[in-house]
């Protein structure tokens, strides 16, 4: 049984999820082609989707880039791995980050540790599921030991991300006992960057959870804290719509729990709406596909909805909004 509902999150920049075909590819390949001068060949493999596969050539700098006194280097590694993993090829900045494992730059680790964790979502063997997200949240640890003072907002989302993965892996009390530390964090980096959509929608989850335990649950948690943790529907409300204001449309599963919590505020029309939303919205990452279908099971279950109707109604909504 799940405590609370698992954080589904695919990246900092969702725009480039939206419009995948559009921008991320062209953005991919024009940096790729303003790099060529300075890198030398090392063979991988690209996967864009569906069964096409791509062969290029990717290229790795020529100087020595674990040289982390070098600010301009380490900027370079992070803006590499970046455009891959918001182009979703998470092998290939796996290929870029694995090298510094060892290394103390917090914002380095983190990013390490969030191509793991989506390794370890990828994979389909629960063993391997399993010890890659473990191996991801060591790494995060890492990152946090070596946080500089000026803080590092990635470092607080991972680490938020990783500790209730981790968590939930071990158990529901396991999972219970740390749900104040995961929300501390995502608090934490909504301090330090208050715009990131993706960490307002996850306490969105989080908050969502909360209001939502069973009596049950609320035992269970009576046990860790002497107050135990609780929250309600407006404010789980607040949270996506706040991620929604700064990066509309940025998520489907940002869509599917503003359904679940108009849902149980009884608002029903407008639940439906974000669950269409939610089952329209582009596949990419594995969390998407998830989300997807998640948000047709529930329109056909709830709304008695088929794939084709789904689509009427989201044609009636677009010309409603666009008057």
């Amino acid at each position: 049984m799940r405590i609370f509902h698992k954080v589904l999150l695919f990246n900092n920049f969702a725009p480039h999820k939206l419009r995948f075909h559009s921008i991320a590819r062209p953005a991919f390949f024009k940096y790729y082609q303003q790099q060529q001068s300075q890198w030398k060949f090392s063979n991988i493999f690209l996967g864009f989707g569906g069964t096409s596969l791509l062969s290029i050539s990717w290229f790795t700098s020529s100087k020595k880039d674990n040289d982390e006194n070098n600010d301009a280097n380490v900027d370079k590694i992070i803006r590499d791995a970046d455009i891959l993993y918001n182009a979703y090829l998470i092998d290939n900045a796996y290929g870029i980050l694995r090298r510094y494992r060892s290394s103390e730059n917090s914002e380095l680790l983190w990013r390490l540790a969030r191509v793991i964790c989506e390794q370890g979502k990828q994979s389909k063997n629960v063993e391997e599921k399993n010890r890659l997200f473990r191996e991801a949240f060591e790494i995060i640890e890492k990152a946090l030991k070596c946080e500089p003072a000026k803080g590092s907002f990635g470092t607080h989302k991972w680490y938020a991300i990783l500790l209730n993965i981790v968590s939930e892996l071990d158990g529901d009390k396991a999972q219970l006992s740390k749900a104040v530390e995961v929300r501390n964090h995502f608090e934490r980096a909504l301090e330090l960057d208050p715009l990131d959509a993706t960490t307002w929608h996850s306490l969105g989850v989080w908050h969502y959870s909360f209001a939502n335990l069973s009596t049950s649950q609320r035992f269970l948690a009576g046990i860790f804290y002497s107050r135990p943790p609780n929250s309600t529907y407006v404010e789980a409300l607040r949270h996506f719509e706040n991620a929604e204001a700064i990066k509309p449309g940025f998520y489907s599963a940002n869509n599917y729990y503003m359904g679940l919590t108009l849902e149980q505020m009884n608002r029903h029309d407008e639940a439906k709406v974000q669950f269409i939303l939610a089952f329209i919205a582009p596949v990419i990452s594995m969390d998407d596909g998830e989300i997807h279908k998640k948000a047709f099971d529930h329109l056909h279950k709830k709304y008695k909805l088929t794939r084709e109707q789904i689509m009427e109604e989201h044609g009636k909504n677009s010309k409603t909004f666009n008057k």
